[in-house]
């Protein structure tokens, strides 16, 4: 019984993360481009120079911050992919074993949250080629 408890549940818990990876990272946007074009792709970086007021200095100093983000997620990316493979083919089969369900779960969530990192020291440099007034108007999907 509690075998089974065990198993259920693991199942439950991988599956709605296997949906949120099958989803992509589509509702979250900081994670989503940083896997993709970059936060600042399509004039984002235009509209926020405008938005605060940003020198050279710090235009120049965000474009170095993006791109280190780039290329550490996208080393990030590509080790979720087979990571995120074979979570999705243990629990494509008829009986999985649980620990190797929890192993691979435990290994995806360890590269997710390397994501979540990479995202926040970006954030964090942001702010800090930032001026306090300039902060002040920061738009608040970087607080």
């Amino acid at each position: 019984m509690f075998r089974r408890l065990i198993i259920v549940s693991s199942i439950a818990v991988l599956l709605a993360g296997t949906a949120a990876l099958a989803q992509g990272f589509r509702g979250r946007p900081g994670l989503r481009d940083g896997l993709g074009q970059g936060a600042f792709a399509g004039g984002r970086l235009e509209r926020l120079k405008q938005t605060l007021n940003l020198t050279d200095a710090q235009v120049n100093g965000i474009r170095a911050l993006e791109e280190n983000r780039r290329k550490e997620m996208e080393s990030l990316r590509q080790e979720m992919q087979p990571k995120g493979q074979a979570l999705r083919q243990l629990l494509q089969q008829p009986n999985p074993n649980p620990t190797d369900v929890g192993n691979a779960t435990l290994a995806l969530r360890e590269t997710r949250e390397r994501v979540r990192n990479v995202s926040q020291r970006f954030i964090s440099g942001v702010k800090g080629l930032l001026t306090p007034d300039q902060l002040q108007k920061l738009p608040k999907r970087f607080q």
